[in-house]
């Protein structure tokens, strides 16, 4: 299994503002050397902390591809030399939630083509980490056997504010809004890790302390 971010976030949970503000230093524009060197920890902090989690936080659109399910102990290519196909799709687990919405499902077939479900015939849970499923009474294809036989590509990330036009002054599409206090808290200390000069027992008070920020949201899945 494996996914690639289609489309990255289109702004980062917390502002350079913000980690200036937070890492006491002053005029975060683009003249003050710092700038440049704070917004690339901002990102790789963000990043760190998405893994910790195994979180999507600003809204990104993802593609994860996998091979065939197998049963334990089944040996590899199994289904396939039996059946002349695998049939084995099983649940797909959307990773990195919260998921916002799917954008496709496709497939390579016994031939090795390329082809797409259609929405009508899949389905997605409403689960933590949400579960993709076919709908009754679709006949499920056989894939080929190959480790990026199924792909999905789907939006995740915690859902922005709309924007309002009408408001005056208009409202832009907020994309920080609805991500929690505390998993922007973490990032800030995860920038605070890269930027200062640290003791031992300091750093590893601050990662104890973003750890604890970030783990009432770990998700527990691969």
């Amino acid at each position: 299994m494996n996914i690639v971010i289609v489309t990255p976030p289109p702004v980062e949970p917390v502002t350079i503002e913000e980690a200036f503000v937070h890492l006491r230093l002053d005029d975060p524009t683009e003249d003050n050397p710092d700038t440049a060197a704070v917004r690339a920890q901002i990102v790789s902090a963000r990043e760190q902390c998405e893994q910790i989690t195994r979180r999507a936080f600003v809204q990104q659109t993802l593609r994860m591809t996998r091979g065939p399910a197998r049963r334990r102990g089944e040996r590899r290519g199994w289904d396939w030399l039996v059946g002349g196909g695998c049939m084995a799709w099983g649940d797909i687990e959307l990773l990195r939630p919260p998921f916002i919405e799917m954008v496709s499902l496709s497939y390579y077939d016994d031939a090795n083509v390329l082809q797409t479900v259609a929405p009508a015939d899949f389905f997605v849970t409403a689960d933590l980490v949400p579960r993709l499923r076919f709908a009754s009474g679709y006949s499920i294809p056989s894939i080929y056997l190959r480790e990026d036989a199924i792909r999905v590509e789907y939006v995740a990330g915690y859902t922005p504010k709309p924007a309002d036009p009408d408001a005056d002054p208009p409202v832009a599409i907020d994309y920080r809004a609805n991500v929690p206090a505390s998993i922007k808290q973490a990032i800030l200390l995860a920038v605070q890790l890269q930027y200062d000069e640290l003791t031992p027992d300091k750093r590893k008070a601050l990662e104890n302390a973003r750890d604890a920020l970030l783990s009432s949201y770990r998700i527990n899945t691969f």
